[in-house]
């Protein structure tokens, strides 16, 4: 990997970094986390999808995509459909918990927004599991607009990024549970008079 390629992926990972600091939540810090994602590796647009509805589907939550690139057609898309395990990128990556990387989504016949990618022009596609030991809180998904084989220092860089959030999140969780069990036990040693 050349010396500056090398730069740009570390710069990634400190942007995850600073925007989940600096960010009071996960859906604010998203658009940073996707822009410092696809910059460092060269995609175009990028997703997060989120687990939402009792019987349990993927939902798009948030997009980022490059200055100057328009997919209004693909966004709307991506932010209408929901997909169960197995369907789709986001649906093949939660059924397997695991990255997955398509070369050229239009010819891929688990990808539903396939006919909508090609006419804005998205190919390749990288997507990767948000996970909390084996529970998968979320997907991310990025695309380019070129046909792309498997790289992977892309998919260890997304990986990597990926397990950034998911330490956020439980650490989040743990505080609010901690707050929410001193509450409880304050509450138990209050007397009313």
């Amino acid at each position: 990997m050349p010396e500056n390629e090398a730069v740009r992926r570390l710069h990634a990972q400190y942007a995850v970094a600073r925007a989940l600091a600096e960010s009071s939540s996960l859906a604010e810090a998203a658009p940073r986390v996707l822009q410092a994602i696809c910059e460092a590796l060269g995609w175009d647009h990028g997703g997060l999808w989120r687990i939402a509805g009792a019987p349990g589907v993927l939902r798009c939550v948030e997009t980022w995509q490059t200055p100057g690139a328009a997919f209004p057609a693909f966004e709307a898309a991506s932010r209408s459909a929901t997909f169960a395990p197995g369907v789709g990128l986001p649906g093949r990556v939660w059924a397997s918990r695991r990255p997955a990387f398509i070369p050229d989504v239009t010819a891929d016949d688990n990808f539903p927004r396939a006919k909508v990618a090609s006419r804005e022009g998205l190919r390749g596609a990288l997507g990767t599991p948000i996970l909390l030991g084996e529970q998968v809180l979320g997907v991310l998904e990025f695309f380019s607009r070129e046909i792309r084989q498997p790289e992977l220092d892309a998919v260890l860089v997304a990986t990597n990024i990926a397990q950034q959030l998911t330490r956020r999140i439980a650490f989040r969780k743990a505080i609010k549970q901690s707050i929410q069990r001193s509450m409880k036990a304050g509450a138990k040693g209050v007397k009313v008079q």
